[in-house]
């Protein structure tokens, strides 16, 4: 069988698999904004990744401007980067990062940009176990320089719960979280308005050093059942779990394998600004359809 034959075939194989199949992740309430990020966590900590909109497509699509389905207001610690836990890619989540995950005013203000402006639905707060900059505020004493404005806004969640049972530092770190999702509820006159119209949601969450799970602390539970083990609740369609960023176009010295021809998807229009509307998991163009072979005289 000639190479011409083999590609041919492959390609046929991709057209029939891509209408069977149309998207990448099959996942009960993908569409829900804190079921994208609670369904990317179980995938993270399952090591199930598919790493979604890192193709050099969507680098080009997200040029022409944005629109994140979720803001995640997070601590700066190294080890807890938004986009990686919660497997996400290029312009999927607005993040605000800053030690302890304290709201002042720069980071209310940068929040209400993505609320107001770019009309973001979801905002999480994300504390994670063993925050040093909680640590720092349970043990007290002296804090040199400027890092006393964070033990300063911490310091409210830890008198909260002095005195209960449990780690002093965890029920600080959750103590924390709950006191800023508050602060941001009743932010007015931008965040609390948007939060009584029904067009922003808040929610707590706290991520596990060790075991790379998200709970949930506060705010509406994700729709899809709980518990469900990642490689349960998604099916990987036709796409490779871990593909490259430049492989989402057919190359044709490639293997008859049909995976890589199975990335193309419908092409799809960026409106205007400044609300865009943007594809979800499915932004790679459409392989154009090639011509037939020419039969041999």
């Amino acid at each position: 069988m000639t190479l011409q034959t083999r590609l041919g075939l492959a390609i046929l194989s991709a057209g029939l698999l891509s209408a069977a199949s149309p998207a990448r992740v099959e996942s009960s309430g993908e569409a829900e904004p804190l079921n994208k990020l609670m369904d990317g966590n179980k995938r993270y900590a399952a090591v199930k990744y598919i790493h979604p909109h890192q193709t050099k497509y969507r680098r080009d699509l997200m040029a022409k401007g944005e629109r994140p389905f979720a803001i995640v207001l997070s601590c700066s610690e190294s080890r807890v980067p938004p986009e990686v836990i919660f497997d996400r890619g290029l312009g999927d989540l607005f993040v605000v990062r800053v030690a302890g995950n304290i709201a002042d005013d720069a980071v209310i203000g940068s929040i209400e940009y993505a609320a107001e402006h770019l009309h973001v639905p979801l905002l999480m707060v994300l504390g994670h176990e063993r925050c040093g900059a909680v640590s720092a505020t349970v043990k007290g004493g002296k804090i040199p320089g400027h890092i006393s404005s964070l033990t300063k806004a911490i310091g409210p969640a830890v008198e909260m719960v002095k005195g209960k049972s449990g780690d002093p530092l965890d029920n600080s770190v959750r103590a924390n979280v709950e006191m800023v999702v508050e602060q941001l509820r009743t932010s007015k006159p931008i965040l609390a308005g948007l939060i009584q119209e029904g067009r922003l949601k808040v929610a707590g969450a706290r991520y596990d050093l060790d075991t790379g799970v998200v709970e949930l602390l506060t705010g509406a539970k994700p729709k899809s059942a709980a518990g469900v083990p990642a490689q349960a609740s998604h099916k990987v369609m036709a796409h490779p779990v871990s593909a490259p960023d430049d492989e989402d176009k057919p190359q044709g010295a490639a293997s008859a394998g049909p995976k890589r021809i199975e990335t193309a998807q419908p092409s799809r229009k960026v409106t205007a600004q400044p609300v865009l509307t943007l594809p979800d998991d499915h932004d790679e163009p459409k392989a154009a359809t090639p011509a037939s072979p020419k039969a041999k005289h």
